[in-house]
C-alpha cells in the first residue's frame, strides 16, 4: 500500500463516515475525542492564544476526524 491508496482510502472513510447511522458518527466522535483534545492542549500550550481560540480549532479537526473514524469502521465492518 503506497502513499496513493492511504489518500484514496482517507478520502473514502471521510465521505462513508458522513452516511453511517448516527450510532456509528457517536462512536467515531467518543473515538476520536481525546486525539482532538491533546492538539488543543498541545495548540494552547505551543501558542497561548485565548481559550475560545483554541477550543474553535480543536472542534474544527475534532469533526472530519470523528467522520473519518466513522467511515474507517464502516468499511472494517463491512470487510
Amino acid at each position: 500500500m503506497d502513499l496513493k491508496d492511504i489518500r484514496a482510502h482517507a478520502k473514502e472513510d471521510l465521505r462513508r463516515g458522513l452516511s453511517v447511522p448516527l450510532e456509528d458518527r457517536v462512536i467515531g466522535a467518543l473515538v476520536a475525542m481525546p486525539f482532538a483534545g491533546f492538539l488543543g492542549i498541545w495548540w494552547n500550550a505551543l501558542t497561548w492564544w485565548p481559550n475560545m481560540l483554541t477550543f474553535a480549532l480543536t472542534v474544527l479537526v475534532w469533526l472530519p476526524m470523528a467522520a473519518w473514524v466513522a467511515g474507517h469502521l464502516d468499511r472494517a465492518n463491512a470487510a
